[in-house]
């Protein structure tokens, strides 16, 4: 229920007011002068503010600004009996969000305290949002970097170290443990920790399958448990001394090999529970430090390793040549190890990686055809990702059906590694219908799923024309290398999936704005397909057409909090509203500002209402000092505004008349170059600009549907009759 202050030096209008918004449901508080009304508003929980202009000692217009600032969120009605427009601008000005005149009838006052309220609503979410949503892209940040830094570190001492002392940073809590699982002994003993006692750490030894730690190994299961004492499995250790809260997490280690320990946190600075969100972040955390122990652990082995080679080699000269070439060809080995681990840390797209992971193997796997694919959950499909032939390697489109009638949905079912140096006849129709190679039939087949825990992440495969290229230490080099892959695509997934779900989060914000004006409904959209295909025409590269498609989505967002009154005129606009019209791109840009992989969309948002000959705004840029998105979108924009209706102006464009005016303003407005780009995409149709969709409505009687042509209905709408039920209803006028 949201809470009204009326502020009036008359009884009778504070009376009525109370009255008339009581009887709406709201709760109405009062009071009769600026001291008064100032002491209610500064005890927070006021929504609306009615202020009338004429007060003694501080007139309505002098108070508001104090309103303002005392809660700037709070929505102000100005009420008098002495309007003028001079008092209403200056009103508005100073912060007021709506005017009405005495005496008013009930139904104004409800229009307007209903609208203000709605609006503040919507504000006080998007604030919300936006809020959450830096907060997430803040967090995926700082884990890309302690993840970056601890896979820099090969000493595994250090290694554990840094982990718990970054969890506990980046978690904010007091106690953070590393348990690993002893091999011999199947004991988990405390390798690292902050904020335990050193005797804990040092005598604390807990078998597998046993408390907390012992549980979460054996199970391979992350916990979250709020109330330790109310667990059935856990209760009896409720007074054990290092348990300080009743809520703890503890997730399992896991590499190629299975479960190697356990992580466990206790303790959270702000003394709250633990929740599900906690869980994943450490569940996160717990992906990257096995990986980085692996890592760690594989490092060791291999400087073990050389010392033991270098020692062989002093004693046994005799053998010197054929040792070196053993030493040449494990060292080339452990270089394509340790940089396609630094490869994988260093991007989360999931088509780079792959592309490198091809390349990094061919120097030591000699193949002649390769490919990666990535496991679709929802789709039940293998998406490809890169492939490699004839020395280069690149991404690609495609799909595989998940059966095993191709090799990789028979990695996929079956999650078995394949090592085939000599293809039979039976094993040749799996090898069959792919979209690599050069005809020629394959001789040798080497391929792995990719593995991440007990999940499917995807495949990896190579191939040989040769026969008898591929052995077993080709396939454990694959494994190791398949291990580390699936480890990076899933982090990359899961970053793609956060940045996806803001981007939508964005795009529906858009939705909503185009939804308050059939008009613009789907405006985006249609800029954002033509730009797009003026982008790949003009030869731009894909990673400025997906900047394109992402700021062609996103170059009306800055309209978010723009009164319905501007966007919805069908009178020429007033300069204060053209004035708020004209600042949509910056607040776009300002919206946009904090989220850091967004940056280069921020760009062309702000640009995209500047003009070649530098006469636009907001920044006055002109020529080459716009970025080439920007003067694509605005083109593209200007297109779908001529050639669509709307509700301010009576002429509509044809397709033919929107390209003259393009070309009449070529030069001046527009650049040249992208203005004779759209000519040529319609001179050459490849790909109709004036495309439009037919759309179905629905009798609202009884949902029969029809197909209609949007540009075919008249402005102003057409009535129609349902051939079923006879019902007459209004079709919506021409495309928006």
């Amino acid at each position: 229920m949201e809470t009204v202050l009326v502020i009036d030096d008359e009884l009778f209008m504070r009376r009525l007011c109370d009255d008339m918004l009581s009887l709406r449901g709201f709760r109405v508080l009062t009071a009769e002068n600026a001291k008064e009304g100032l002491a209610k508003l500064e005890k927070g929980g006021i929504d609306i503010v009615l202020l009338d202009i004429m007060m003694p000692e501080l007139s309505g217009l002098e108070f508001l600004p104090i309103i303002k600032k005392t809660d700037p969120d709070v929505f102000v009605i100005i009420i008098t009996a002495y309007a003028t427009l001079e008092s209403a601008i200056e009103a508005l000005k100073k912060g007021a969000y709506d005017y009405i005149r005495k005496p008013f009838r009930p139904h104004e006052l409800y229009h307007s305290v209903d609208k203000a309220i709605s609006k503040r609503r919507i504000e006080l979410e998007n604030k919300r949002l936006i809020q959450d949503l830096q907060v997430k892209v803040k967090e995926l940040g700082t884990l890309n970097r302690v993840g970056q830094y601890i896979h820099s570190l090969v000493e595994i001492d250090r290694l554990l170290e840094k982990i718990v002392l970054s969890i506990a940073a980046v978690m904010g809590v007091e106690i953070v443990s590393i348990m690993l699982i002893d091999k011999e002994t199947q004991e988990m003993v405390i390798k690292a920790a902050t904020g335990l006692p050193d005797e804990v750490v040092k005598t604390t030894r807990q078998k597998v399958g046993q408390g907390i730690a012992g549980w979460v190994a054996e199970k391979g299961e992350p916990l979250l448990i709020h109330d330790i004492e109310k667990d059935p499995r856990f209760a009896k250790l409720a007074s054990d001394a290092k348990y300080k809260t009743k809520s703890l997490l503890s997730v399992p280690l896991f590499t190629k090999s299975g479960v190697i320990g356990v992580l466990n946190v206790n303790c959270k600075a702000t003394g709250e529970t633990f929740n599900e969100h906690d869980l994943e972040l450490l569940t996160t955390f717990s992906s990257q430090a096995a990986a980085a122990i692996e890592n760690a652990e594989l490092y060791a082995r291999v400087k073990d390793f050389s010392l033991e080679l270098e020692k062989k080699v002093r004693i046994a000269t005799a053998e010197l040549a054929h040792s070196n070439q053993e030493l040449e060809a494990k060292v080339a080995e452990l270089s394509t190890l340790y940089e396609a681990s630094r490869v994988m840390a260093s991007t989360l797209d999931t088509r780079e990686v792959s592309s490198r992971m091809l390349e990094e193997v061919a120097r030591i796997i000699p193949y002649d055809v390769g490919e990666i694919c990535v496991y679709d959950e929802e789709a039940r499909e293998l998406r490809i990702l890169a492939t490699a032939q004839g020395g280069s390697t690149e991404a690609r489109e495609g799909v595989y059906p998940l059966d095993e009638g191709r090799y990789p949905g028979w990695l996929a079912l079956r999650k078995e590694a394949i090592l085939l140096p000599h293809i039979k006849d039976e094993n040749r129709s799996l090898l069959k219908g792919r979209p690599w190679g050069d005809g020629r039939e394959i001789g040798s087949f080497l391929a792995v799923p990719l593995i991440k825990g007990n999940k499917l992440i995807g495949t990896f495969e190579l191939a040989s024309y040769k026969t008898g290229i591929f052995y077993e230490e080709h396939l454990t080099t694959l494994k190791a290398l398949g291990s580390h892959l699936a480890t990076s695509i899933e982090n990359a997934k899961l970053y793609e999936d956060i940045q996806k779900n803001f981007l939508e989060t964005l795009r529906s914000l858009v939705t909503s704005l185009e939804a308050r004006d059939e008009y613009t409904r789907d405006h985006s959209e249609r800029v954002t397909r033509l730009a797009v295909s003026v982008a790949k025409h003009i030869g731009l590269s894909e990673e400025q057409v997906q900047n394109i498609r992402i700021a062609g989505a996103l170059h009306d967002i800055g309209k978010i909090g723009m009164d319905d009154e501007i966007l919805k005129s069908k009178e020429k606009l007033t300069p204060p509203q053209l004035q708020a019209m004209r600042e949509h791109p910056a607040v776009g840009a300002r919206i946009l500002e904090p989220i850091k992989f967004l940056k280069g969309i921020k760009e062309i948002v702000l640009q995209h209402q500047e003009r070649y000959d530098g006469t636009g705004y907001p920044q006055g840029l002109a020529g080459d000092e716009i970025a080439i998105e920007a003067r694509i979108l605005a083109a593209a924009d200007a297109y779908d505004a001529m050639i669509s209706r709307r509700h301010y102006r009576t002429k509509v464009f044809n397709h033919r008349e929107v390209l003259e005016e393009l070309q009449r303003c070529a030069g001046t407005q527009f650049d040249p170059n992208v203005v004779e780009a759209l000519i040529d995409l319609d001179r050459k149709r490849v790909r109709p600009l004036a495309e439009e969709d037919v759309t179905v409505v629905h009798c609202p009687k009884c949902k029969a549907g029809y197909k209609v042509r949007p540009s075919q209905i008249p402005a102003a709408g057409a009535r129609t009759k349902c051939s079923k039920c006879q019902e007459v209803f209004t079709i919506p006028g021409g495309r928006a």
